[in-house]
């Protein structure tokens, strides 16, 4: 997840087509026992937000350093998602570096500066593929604008896409010299081109880039935990208590200290998390017990009710969330994380990556080029370019939405009532 800072999490696409679907029940959490004595994992997040009206749209907002110094203070390690500045592909497919004027590298070593000043580990997420590459970072004056590049199950056995080969390792190399993370995801979510594109010569080739991707970042750090991430959704089949051997057997050369889960879960089919089986974070080392040890790499729970369509055909709480369902989700997620022994849980975003009005309205549909129904709403223009962009409408809005309102605060920055609470009841306990 994506999220929205990335590529969001493709599911959900069809899962737009299940609005009205009624939800099913399975088995229930364990009790909660947020108040263990001790624990085992770190707790870090993240600080995306949507900076609407300008040339990225997924980005920490300014002032940067407050931002990260307000992730140090709620967290014990900070996330940076690197995928909100694409990757300036070509400048690392011709250099080991890319040039030292650069508006991308200005931006990288501004986040980089800033998540290092909160005096907490780092936690690096970098993206290599899902369905695509991961966008490429073009100089645009004094700042960067995003293009989609290769085609959509690109092949790196082609000669035409040798470049990438090259510049990847690069990438990861550079970029874990500049942050020194103790945790980094050199493939997160990885397991989307599988989805997408099957288990073939071509998933073999992105394999083994990323196998080298690994070398490169414990070349720099062999302390550091260096892992993939998973779209867990993807690998139990999109079914609650599924799990997909054919798929997960495809995994298996892919280099990781860590399996990192990627749960992006609340959606028209999870409305409540009761709705989780015990075994949903365990299933996988259940199964396979000589796994890597489990991480999370990226969770949340929306905390604000979801609505899509226009005022005429408003689906209003189309997903329903509140902060009580948020805070339970929570509780399960760190009791599943003690019980497993993990090292770290990513919650995606100490502040809503969207305004609550935008979680909540219904917008007229207007077109390309003028949106003359948004009257000049900035927020309207911006949901009609996701309908647009989307296989049905709905679909796109819904997508745009999903993890709008996951934060531990809210877009303005005040602290969620029950949300926080467990969270901050996690932090005052010891690690062991």
């Amino acid at each position: 997840m994506f999220m929205l800072r990335r590529a969001v999490v493709p599911a959900l696409a069809a899962l737009a087509l299940c609005l009205a679907a009624p939800s099913m029940r399975a088995q229930a959490p364990a009790p909660a026992t947020t108040e263990a004595a001790t624990r085992p994992f770190s707790l870090s997040t993240g600080t995306v937000q949507a900076n609407i009206g300008n040339d990225l749209l997924w980005r920490v907002r300014e002032p940067v350093a407050e931002r990260f110094a307000a992730a140090g203070r709620d967290s014990d390690a900070v996330t940076v998602f690197a995928e909100t500045l694409g990757i300036p592909w070509r400048e690392f497919a011709e250099n080991t570096e890319p040039r030292a004027d650069h508006p991308w590298v200005r931006m990288q070593r501004e986040l980089a500066d800033a998540a290092r000043a909160t005096g907490k580990p780092v936690s690096l997420q970098l993206t290599l593929a899902r369905e695509r590459y991961a966008r490429e970072a073009v100089r645009s004056g004094t700042s960067i604008e995003l293009r989609d590049i290769g085609a959509r199950c690109f092949d790196l056995n082609q000669s035409t896409d040798a470049l990438y080969v090259t510049a990847y390792p690069r990438y990861v190399t550079w970029m874990v010299r500049t942050y020194a993370p103790r945790w980094v995801n050199v493939s997160a979510e990885i397991n989307g081109y599988l989805t997408a594109c099957g288990d073939g010569p071509a998933w073999r080739a992105l394999v083994d880039l990323q196998r080298a991707s690994y070398r490169a970042a414990k070349a720099v750090d062999a302390n550091a935990v260096v892992y993939a991430s998973f779209l867990i959704d993807e690998l139990y089949g999109k079914a609650l208590d599924g799990f997909d051997a054919a798929h997960y057997a495809a995994l298996n050369n892919l280099s990781r200290d860590r399996f990192g889960l990627a749960m992006q879960i609340h959606g028209p089919r999870v409305t409540d998390p009761a709705q989780l089986p015990r075994d949903y974070l365990s299933r996988v080392r259940d199964r396979n017990p000589k796994e890597a040890p489990l991480l999370v790499a990226d969770t949340g729970w929306n905390s604000r009710d979801l609505s899509v369509g226009t005022p005429s055909s408003c689906q209003r709480a189309a997903v329903p969330g509140n902060d009580a369902a948020a805070a339970a989700y929570l509780r399960w997620l760190l009791d599943q994380a003690r019980a497993l022994n993990m090292d770290l849980v990513t919650w995606s975003t100490l502040f809503d990556a969207l305004p609550a009005d935008v979680m909540t309205s219904c917008y007229p549909s207007a077109s390309w080029p003028f949106y003359r129904a948004c009257s000049g709403d900035a927020n309207c223009v911006l949901m009609n370019t996701q309908r647009s962009a989307a296989e049905n409408a709905n679909a796109g809005e819904l997508r745009f939405k999903a993890e709008g309102a996951m934060g531990l605060r809210t877009f303005e920055g005040t602290p969620k009532g029950a949300l926080m609470q467990v969270w901050q009841e996690a932090l005052r306990q010891p690690r062991r």
